[in-house]
């Protein structure tokens, strides 16, 4: 199509956006606004997950810790004082080749 693809993720009233050509996008944008508010505020969280994205490096971090402590406090579970190790280290970068075939 020679719009290209918006992709639009909503967890109650948070919405992230990806989409292939901005023009499509600022038309939806201007068809939604008729009927609803919309905040354009870049990226910082999403369902409690807090988003660090550098576009010009292509790196982003995502960190769940507001979201665990979250859930904990919801399942009456007390956390430990100090964090346990991550399986990943910090500085892994996932690529495609890294995900499994479907």
């Amino acid at each position: 199509d020679h719009r290209g693809f918006i992709m639009i993720a909503t967890i109650v009233d948070d919405s992230a956006v990806a989409f292939e050509h901005l023009a499509t996008w600022v038309e939806l944008l201007a068809d939604l606004r008729t009927e609803v508010p919309i905040d354009e505020s870049d990226l910082s969280t999403f369902a409690w997950i807090t988003v660090d994205y550098d576009q010009k490096r292509g790196v982003m971090r995502l960190v769940q810790t507001s979201l665990i402590e979250i859930c904990a406090s919801r399942f009456g579970i007390t956390l430990p004082s100090s964090p346990p190790v991550n399986p990943l280290d910090s500085d892994t970068k996932i690529d495609p080749d890294d995900c499994p075939e479907t």
